[in-house]
């Protein structure tokens, strides 16, 4: 499908009220708060990264391949939108009352102010007419035929009134026996119709499969209509549903608060899955998505990530791949995890221990490793779904990389303190005192751990080193650098590797090449490639990795640079390439903190303060990926919890906000005006129980959210 970018760490936020969604050739349940699909292979999905920042997606459901639309930055909000086809739709804020309008496909909007009274329309659906909104506050209903003039055209009914549209049908369903309002040319005029049955409880959802076929779920029993809400067949419910996602007339799966069943005989019997807590359910085809996080083929038995997950609410540290298979080190010990080349990653795994994940590594076998802060190794062989610690350790070792054999026999994890060594293909591992002053080490492929060791302060100058891993060494040789100092060490292969040290004078970068695997001879058998650059640009000391493909590609990322420099001649000439990201999106200043490259061209470069910016894409092509995906905190996102909740709900915010809850009939049942602090305690007892959206304003911008309230029994 298409390309861009991923702080792997993309926060999708589905902000809004309720989305409609077209379908071409397949069916697509309309639902609240999540994408546009346009058909199973094509979704228009709406992301934030900050308080400042929002772009629209187009996404790939059946490859999860995407790419950000690059042109319109949204600020913080954006609201639930539709679209007529691939290029021209429009997107409603409700708290302002405009639409914006696109006819390329959000490459660039169009600003039109002013549509509807009260709060501006709260739901919008496309018809083959034009578009229909619905303004909740007022309860007013509003027709264009090009998204740009708009006329009201019907004073809608009390109950539900959820808006919904096939073809050139739309209903304003308001769950009433006679309470429904119908359009049959597309919004341009509505008339009361009766359905033929009055639908009374909790609502969860209505649903049109075609322009007469429906499905109505309440908390405790699905409706169905195959003939325009005339004649309804009933079915209770085997638990009080919160969610419903529909395939076709007899195939469903609902959650509850803990379960999730699926019926494929119009809800006569219900088989238990798996109960995904990340999104809502809806399917694709035959595919069944819990948006926007996760995918199953299986009706819920099982479940593969779909699209990124939020990273963390903090810092990230290090990143690795394998093949598909990824990790990402995160603080306060938790990594996330990928399957598919970081083009969607996991949540928050916990590990055990509480220190930030400084370093991460897959090795060849596919076990994963991990480092905390002390310097104590974390190991899983069984893709991260279950941790061991291999050593204790209690002082802070700070680790900086991993380094292996070929066949994962030998292991090392360097350190800013002493450095952690393993021989036994992992199963041990034991911290090693290789002395003061600033030590680097690497494993060659052949399983030789080279050390290289500067101490300026007491005219030792430089020695290199061989060490076993039970911690014996010995000297290879001793040599000086006159105004030098150490960066690190590599090993492209058991003959070629590298020393990089940094000119404390003329700031260059300097890189000295061995091809004869740091033998005995000193600098007469390390010989200096080109500096990268001369200057004070270059890269500090400490603060760079380097990346070699073959014998002759060399890459050099550095630490707070939005830049990295490449090599394609063994060094002898550089070119100095600025990352995409920061050509995208300057405002968020996304510099280089770690990177991974899985071969010259294709990338994974985790991003200083934001999350990862992912390029699989070396060709520029529409089926690749090249996103970013931020990591965020609190900022402007809205946290209900406990979610249900019984007598009290507490919402965290950064910011002043007015807040408002309603029910699912659209009253407003709770008010409380101008928060000042980032965290409230909401005395919601008087509620019954059932499903509430709350939603808060800060200067214009609106966030909502959903709780359920359940007293105890």
């Amino acid at each position: 499908m298409m390309n861009k970018k991923f702080s792997f760490i993309l926060i999708l936020a589905f902000i809004g009220n309720y989305i409609s969604y077209a379908q071409t050739g397949i069916h697509v349940q309309e639902y609240s708060g999540l994408p546009f699909v346009l058909n199973k292979d094509s979704i228009y999905m709406p992301a934030t990264f900050s308080t400042s920042y929002s772009n629209m997606t187009l996404v790939n459901p059946s490859n999860k391949k995407w790419k950000y639309l690059n042109t319109v930055n949204y600020g913080k909000y954006m609201g639930p939108f539709v679209m007529k086809n691939k290029s021209e739709g429009v997107m409603i804020y409700p708290s302002s009352q405009k639409v914006y309008k696109t006819n390329d496909g959000w490459q660039t909007i169009t600003d039109i102010p002013n549509v509807a009274s009260g709060w501006g329309l709260s739901q919008v659906v496309n018809t083959t007419a034009g578009y229909c909104g619905f303004e909740g506050a007022l309860k007013k209903l509003y027709f264009s035929a090009n998204g740009t003039t708009w006329s009201k055209v019907f004073d809608g009914g009390s109950g539900t009134n959820i808006l919904r549209a096939k073809n050139n049908k739309v209903i304003l369903f308001t769950g009433s026996v006679s309470g429904n309002f119908v359009s049959t040319n597309g919004g341009q005029n509505f008339s009361q119709v009766a359905f033929g049955i009055n639908i009374p409880g909790t609502f969860v959802d209505f649903v049109m499969l075609t322009e007469d076929i429906f499905v109505v779920a309440m908390s405790d029993k699905l409706y169905r209509s195959a003939n325009g809400g005339v004649t309804w067949t009933t079915t209770n419910f085997p638990v009080v549903v919160n969610s419903i996602a529909v395939k076709n007339y007899s195939e469903f799966f609902i959650t509850s608060n803990s379960t999730a069943h699926y019926s494929n005989d119009g809800g006569t019997i219900w088989q238990t899955k798996t109960r995904n807590d990340t999104g809502t359910g809806m399917y694709i085809g035959n595919d069944l998505f819990a948006m926007p996080n996760y995918k199953s083929t299986d009706n819920g038995q099982t479940w593969d990530y779909f699209l990124p997950q939020t990273l963390s609410n903090g810092s990230l540290f290090d990143i690795a791949f394998k093949g598909e298979l990824g990790i990402l080190g995160k603080q306060q010990g938790k990594v996330s995890l990928s399957r598919d080349k970081g083009r969607s990653f996991s949540y928050d795994v916990t590990l055990p221990t509480s220190l930030d994940i400084m370093a991460v590594e897959i090795l060849n076998n596919g076990n994963y490793l991990a480092g905390d802060r002390n310097g104590q190794v974390l190991y899983s062989s069984d893709q991260g779904a279950n941790w061991v610690k291999r050593n204790t350790n209690t002082i802070p070792n700070n680790p900086i990389k991993y380094s292996h054999s070929a066949d994962d026999r030998v292991i090392v994890m360097s350190c800013k303190g002493q450095p952690v060594f393993s021989g036994d293909y992992g199963a041990t591992f034991n911290v090693v005192t290789v002395g003061g002053g600033t030590h680097k080490q690497t494993v060659k492929p052949n399983g030789e751990i080279i050390d290289v060791f500067f101490e300026a302060f007491q005219n030792i100058g430089w020695e290199i080193a061989r060490w076993t891993p039970a911690g014996v060494k010995t000297v290879i040789d001793s040599f000086t650098a006159a105004n030098e100092s150490l960066i690190d060490i590599h090993s492209a292969t058991d003959n070629v590797g590298y020393l990089l040290t940094y000119n404390n004078t003329t700031k260059a970068t300097l890189i000295y090449k061995t091809t004869n695997g740091f033998a005995a001879g000193g600098t007469s058998l390390l010989s200096s490639i080109n500096p990268v650059n001369a200057g004070v640009t270059n890269y500090l000391p400490g603060k760079i990795k380097i990346h070699t493909f073959g014998s002759d590609t060399i890459i050099l990322v550095g630490d707070g640079n939005s830049f990295y420099h490449y090599s394609n001649d063994g060094g002898q000439t550089w070119s100095k390439i600025t990352s995409p990201a920061s050509i995208s999106y300057p405002s968020l200043y996304p510099s280089i903190k770690r990177s991974h490259f899985f071969n010259a061209n294709e990338y994974a470069l985790l991003l200083k303060n934001t999350g990862i910016y992912l390029n699989v894409n070396p060709n520029n092509d529409t089926l690749a990926v090249n996103e970013l995906v931020f990591n965020s905190g609190l900022k402007n996102e809205l946290i209900i919890y406990p979610n249900p909740c019984n007598t009290e709900i507490s919402i965290a915010y950064k910011d002043n906000l007015d807040v408002f809850i309603f029910d699912t009939k659209g009253r407003k049942v709770f008010e409380k005006l101008k928060f000042n602090s980032t965290f409230e305690i909401l005395n919601v007892a008087n509620l019954k129980d059932g499903f509430y959206i709350i939603k808060t304003i800060d200067r214009g911008k609106v966030s909502t959210g959903k709780f359920v309230k359940k007293s105890n029994r």
